[in-house]
């Protein structure tokens, strides 16, 4: 059976305090990889499960304006605002699929598992994208690395697919510009279809 959205919430604000001292992966592997991404200077962006924030500074980087940045968690999201500027992101506490806007950019950096009806998550993604807008689903560890911090959390994340084999449930909205499934990365990369 799968959390509900406040028992998430729950989990994730047991998890903030902690969170960015445990974090292992170096800053500057997440740098390269985020940095990758084709996010223009001005491009509205929106960063779902942003957590405390890693993310911002390397896509404020690209995109030179504030970035939408939600979270189920109270906790996660009141040290993202302590950690930076408005100027460089609006942080929210907001359930994903209570969302609404149009971005031209949607990032889901090390948050994909925690969404576990990917049929919904496709139709909102497309619903809140502009036409020709990408999404990009980022993990700066692997698959098996990140099954290995799940694997007791069956009811607050899944097991991710292979990065082709999850694109391919992408193909009715999205064209998938770019799959990685590296033993330090997973990505999927795709770009709304008008």
């Amino acid at each position: 059976m799968n959390a509900s959205p406040e028992s998430m919430a729950k989990l994730f604000d047991k998890l903030a305090k902690g969170w960015d001292e445990a974090e292992e992966i170096p800053s500057s592997h997440v740098r390269e990889i985020l940095t990758s991404l084709p996010i223009g200077n001005g491009d509205g962006v929106l960063d779902i499960g942003c957590g405390t924030g890693v993310a911002v500074p390397y896509i404020y980087g690209m995109c030179k304006r504030p970035i939408k940045a939600i979270d189920i968690s109270p906790n996660m999201i009141e040290l993202a605002r302590k950690k930076f500027s408005p100027a460089m992101a609006d942080f929210e506490v907001c359930d994903f699929y209570a969302h609404e806007g149009k971005y031209d950019f949607i990032l889901c950096y090390n948050a994909y598992p925690h969404f576990m009806e990917v049929d919904r998550f496709i139709s909102k993604v497309r619903d809140l994208l502009n036409e020709g807008g990408h999404l990009a689903i980022v993990h700066s560890i692997g698959r098996e690395q990140v099954f290995a911090c799940h694997k007791n959390m069956s009811s607050y994340s899944r097991q991710l697919p292979p990065a082709r084999e999850e694109a391919a449930k992408y193909l009715q909205y999205f064209r998938v510009v770019e799959t990685v499934d590296s033993k330090d990365e997973y990505m999927i990369l795709a770009k709304r279809k008008k």
